[in-house]
């Protein structure tokens, strides 16, 4: 099992698409902190300056972790190397389960070194430029911690839906449509005709929503909603598998 996950990984980052994707997953929040840190007035620094900041653009980076894990199921089929996968290794559970582990594994210290980089870097230029305040929210860490695990899920939705669907354009398609036209849509659509948020029931909705430092109207609470996600990414994740399994390479 060691070896196939090593084989993974060894896929993961030798194509240089997913390289680009984890670049721009690091890099927009990195960018962004820079920037925001540079050109904001010192005197409207706050505690929520940083950690706003990280996580906008971490919801961005988010969903890219998500495409991460589309392709590393979907490349191997647009490319015909997974029968050379299956026939290398027959039980398709175990490099099902592969893919998922280097994927989480990948996500968690890709996020969580992005997170660490924004901090200390949008600290030290505010610092050089005389900001000598406190711009450390109390609710950061937790948002940060949501921010990664938030993430990690996303990644393994990627995987079950390119599983399902063997087909990069119509997975990342689904993944990124559905947060950011269809939840949208069905939020204002019931919003407008019953006068209800139902934002904490869609399962995008409560992801983002517990990534953010102010979640006195969440529903379900920060860790509440990312387990509500949780069962939807389950869901999608045991779909992905039996697919995989019933289906022909």
């Amino acid at each position: 099992m060691i070896g196939l996950f090593r084989s993974e990984f060894l896929k993961l980052r030798s194509v240089r698409s997913n390289l680009t994707m984890a670049i721009a997953a690091a890099g927009l929040p990195i960018v962004g902190t820079v920037l925001v840190a540079i050109f904001i007035s010192v005197k409207d620094v706050g505690e929520t300056t940083i950690p706003r900041m990280i996580n906008s653009a971490g919801n961005v980076s988010m969903l890219i972790v998500g495409i991460l894990g589309v392709l590393c199921v979907t490349q191997e089929y647009s490319q015909s190397t997974i029968r050379l996968t299956l026939a290398a290794t027959p039980n398709r559970f175990s490099v099902y389960v592969a893919k998922l582990a280097v994927i989480i594994a990948s996500g968690t210290v890709l996020m969580t070194g992005v997170v660490i980089a924004c901090v200390a870097v949008g600290n030290a230029i505010l610092s050089a430029r005389g900001f000598s305040g406190d711009s450390t929210h109390p609710d950061a860490q937790a948002s940060y911690v949501a921010l990664v695990l938030a993430s990690v899920l996303v990644g393994a939705l990627g995987v079950g839906l390119g599983a399902i669907t063997r087909n990069p354009p119509s997975a990342i398609a689904i993944l990124l449509l559905w947060p950011l036209l269809v939840e949208v849509l069905i939020g204002n659509i019931v919003a407008a005709v019953f006068s209800r948020n139902i934002l904490d029931w869609l399962p995008f909705g409560a992801a983002f929503q517990a990534t953010f430092l102010e979640i006195e109207d969440l529903k379900f609470g920060r860790f509440g909603s990312l387990g509500y996600f949780g069962l939807w990414t389950l869901a999608i994740v045991l779909i992905g598998q039996v697919v995989l399994r019933s289906r022909d390479a």
